[in-house]
């Protein structure tokens, strides 16, 4: 009875390993789906109409949610600080050209 017992819990341990790897294995599926549907909107395609309703039911995932805002602010902030960077080379140009016309 007890060999029994113990060949039970072995394979159900066996069959949640199994489903844990396969829900990991969905999870970085859509993982890379929502990737490349928030690299098209950056791009300017937004989302097709295709895929507009897997895009809901995942983002009903509050993990996924989270995962494609992280996405969105980090290529806004990117986008933020390279404008910044501009902007000083810009204000240091005029500044530098502004300060040579004056003592020249």
């Amino acid at each position: 009875m007890v060999l029994g017992f113990t060949n039970l819990v072995s394979g159900a341990v066996y069959l949640l390993s199994f489903v844990e790897y396969k829900s990991n294995c969905r999870y970085s599926e859509n993982q890379q789906f929502l990737k490349e549907v928030v690299q098209n909107v950056l791009d300017g395609q937004g989302v097709g109409w295709l895929n507009m309703k897997k895009v809901r039911r995942l983002l009903e995932n509050e993990q996924l949610r989270v995962f494609v805002l992280s996405k969105l602010n980090r290529a806004i902030q990117s986008e933020e600080d390279a404008r910044q960077e501009i902007i000083r080379d810009v204000v240091r140009d005029v500044f530098e050209s502004n300060f040579n016309n004056k003592h020249n």
